[in-house]
């Protein structure tokens, strides 16, 4: 089960979650390792966490996602910007830029992305979604 902690903003997959006697207890991986969490009521852990439903994507076609994953990845982006040109065809650019950097990277699909403001930055898992589990 995935959690969000209210925060923090951290969102971790709860592996164990066990109620005892008198608490309860949930399990998580860091990258530190393994975390363990004890709490004396449902009260007391509904005030630190709550259960996390991934957004949909903004770009719905999945083969346009993976691509822009794809490169982000490779380019070791870290920042995204979103240009709309609705006066001869529709079309989307997409802007990165590596962390630290003034240079910009684009990448440029026919069609057009809904709920997306120009010039805005979002984040990878804005545009495409989360990794797949």
């Amino acid at each position: 089960m995935k959690l969000r902690n209210k925060k923090t903003g951290e969102i971790v997959e709860a592996w164990s979650f066990y109620y005892g006697e008198k608490s309860i207890s949930i399990k998580y991986f860091t990258d530190d390792g393994q975390t363990n969490l004890e709490y004396y009521s449902l009260n007391e852990l509904n005030e630190e966490w709550e259960d996390y439903t991934p957004k949909e994507p903004l770009i719905k076609n999945h083969t346009e996602r993976e691509a822009i994953k794809a490169w982000a990845k490779a380019s070791h982006l870290v920042e995204f910007k979103i240009a709309v040109d609705d006066i001869e065809e529709e079309w989307y650019q997409i802007d990165g830029r590596i962390d630290g950097s003034t240079d910009t990277y684009s990448i440029t699909f026919q069609g057009a992305i809904s709920g997306t403001e120009a010039g805005r930055k979002y984040t990878l898992e804005e545009l495409c979604g989360e990794e797949e589990e």
